[in-house]
């Protein structure tokens, strides 16, 4: 008997636990299941009315508790305060290039209708109007800043939306699974 307990300390210093899984998937009952773990914890031995428990590892509701509560405490460190100042920034960047197309277009507009830039050799007229037309394309209404800058302030609208919920997984990243209410543990009741 000495030998036997000493096998089975020996191997649960290296990683035998027990665990539930369920036995039978039509009546979800639940077997105990003996297996080596990975990157075992060291453990203390417990006693209950003279006899050592066994030690006992998550099961898999546990495991997939641990990696979103992982993946939640991931996206909480995400820098969203810097993300929402360089997105500012960026739509204020984008702002002022959208004026100074506008800008340089009603210049070049504004050059084409001299007389002088009128007499220019037909093939340099034409390369000043196709520059004239692509500068337009970029203008806040064209065909290529409109939607940048939809997008632009649809991404800030999104981003702004998405704050109260992030800023709720941070506070309490288990309010995704689990009620944000706990529930009362029901006592069973003694046969009589």
């Amino acid at each position: 008997m000495q030998k036997w307990n000493e096998l089975i300390e020996e191997r649960i210093n290296k990683g035998l636990r027990a665990s539930l899984k369920i036995g039978n998937y039509l009546n979800a009952a639940k077997v105990i299941n003996i297996d080596f773990v990975e990157n075992p914890s060291p453990i203390k031995w417990k006693e209950f009315e003279g006899y050592q428990i066994f030690p006992t590892a998550p099961d898999a509701f546990a495991n997939i508790e641990t990696k979103v509560v992982t993946i939640l405490d991931n996206l909480s460190q995400l820098p969203l305060d810097s993300t929402f100042k360089q997105l500012g920034q960026t739509m204020e960047e984008t702002n002022e290039t959208l004026r100074q197309l506008q800008a340089l277009s009603k210049s070049v507009k504004q050059l084409l209708d001299k007389s002088e830039t009128q007499q220019l050799p037909a093939d340099l007229v034409a390369t000043i109007n196709e520059l004239n037309l692509t500068l337009q394309s970029y203008q806040a209404n064209g065909q290529i800043g409109r939607p940048l800058k939809e997008n632009m302030e649809s991404l800030g609208r999104a981003l702004n939306e998405l704050q109260p919920l992030l800023r709720q997984v941070r506070e309490n990243p288990n309010t995704l699974i689990f009620d944000s209410k706990p529930r009362v543990d029901v006592q069973p009741k003694a046969a009589k």
